[in-house]
């Protein structure tokens, strides 16, 4: 057997010699992760719950100041199943730019993206991207958030606003993930993507090796993630675990969604509702299983209601009387109120809002 660096097992206990081998060019590299997201190394960042990832776009342009033009070019921008965006930047290890100037580099796109980036440009690269493809932008993303298996296309659509609300949040608030990579990372970067990990609170700094092994017609691609600490686990806190069912989100929930819990059960049961949790929320319906009226999340500390069985002017109606407690704008047909606005307008809530909508929905 010759010699080499990584080995594998063919039929009858043959291994094949494979030795790695630097890869032609950096666009290669750019071109293997636009195809191939897993090689970000989503599992390794998170055994329990996998980070997935869908590609935004690959080589979307970040302006210097409010009005002005595309000043960089970001290798590319993906965002995964928590709805954080990530900025990749690709360089070969042979680039002497990967020591220190490609930081610099990443450093101003993600400061400029995050003060620069209208809230509606991901979700436009995102799709541009899908239409290039010939794939469903709604589609992707309902599968990327690992919906609980309700397909009405209505609530899909709901979900789906819910999640590009939250992308734009997170980039507003500097929650982000960096991500340089390269076939191998040197020692130089790496201390310095540990530096950054540890010492930034809101946006995740990661390197990424992307090792590159041949031989006898096969070819193997081994992705490494580098610069999660001790230290910078304390400082951002433990990664989220498996999903969690409705109980413990409660007990881990704010007081004020408990008590919109609470508030929610009691009128259930004074107008004859069922209520029960399923997947990350609680239902409450006429019979359990049936379509549910209200939806309480507890891990999004909202409350959601089903205008999809009642008529369009009932539902602009109580639109209006919720805008006036929440003061945004609501989507047509689920409608969503944070608890601590449920519970601070309780009882106009339930006498202008649940009530007539009860009314309208047992006549529909």
């Amino acid at each position: 057997m010759d010699d080499g660096d990584v080995f594998i097992e063919a039929e009858g206990g043959v291994f094949t010699s494979l030795s790695e081998t630097p890869y032609a060019s950096e666009d290669e590299l750019q071109s293997l992760l636009e195809r191939n997201a897993g090689l970000l190394g989503g599992r390794q960042m998170d055994m329990a719950d996998p980070v997935r990832f869908v590609l935004v776009k690959r080589e979307p342009g970040v302006p210097a100041d409010q009005h002005g033009g595309d000043r960089w070019s970001i290798d590319h921008v993906f965002l995964d199943q928590r709805a954080v965006p990530t900025i990749v930047e690709v360089k070969r290890s042979s680039d002497t730019r990967i020591r220190r100037e490609v930081v610099g580099q990443m450093l101003d796109y993600a400061a400029n993206a995050v003060a620069y980036w209208p809230s509606t440009r991901l979700r436009t690269d995102f799709e541009e991207t899908c239409a290039a493809r010939g794939e469903d932008p709604v589609t992707l993303i309902a599968a990327l958030i690992d919906r609980d298996g309700d397909t009405a296309p209505d609530r899909v659509a709901a979900e789906v606003e819910d999640y590009w609300e939250r992308v734009s949040a997170n980039l507003q608030a500097g929650r982000l993930r960096l991500l340089f990579v390269a076939d191998a990372i040197p020692a130089e970067l790496r201390r310095i993507v540990e530096f950054l990990n540890e010492r930034m609170t809101q946006t995740d700094v990661l390197a990424i090796e992307v090792r590159n092994y041949t031989g006898d017609g096969v070819r193997v691609v081994a992705p490494r993630v580098l610069g999660a600490t001790s230290a910078s686990e304390r400082t951002k806190g433990s990664a989220p675990g498996p999903k969690k069912d409705v109980a413990i989100l409660l007990e881990e929930a704010p007081a004020v969604v408990r008590e919109a819990c609470d508030l929610l059960d009691a009128w259930a049961a004074d107008v004859g509702l069922v209520a029960w949790n399923h997947g990350q929320g609680r239902r409450y319906a006429w019979e359990e299983g049936d379509a549910p009226l209200v939806y309480l999340y507890p891990g999004r500390r909202s409350v959601e209601l089903d205008f999809t069985r009642i008529t369009d002017d009932v539902g602009e109606g109580l639109r209006r009387v919720l805008f006036g407690m929440v003061g945004k704008e609501l989507t047509d047909k689920f409608p969503t109120v944070p608890c601590a606005d449920l519970v601070a307008s309780w009882d106009r809530l339930r006498a202008d809002v649940l009530g007539p909508h009860l009314e309208a929905t047992r006549r529909s």
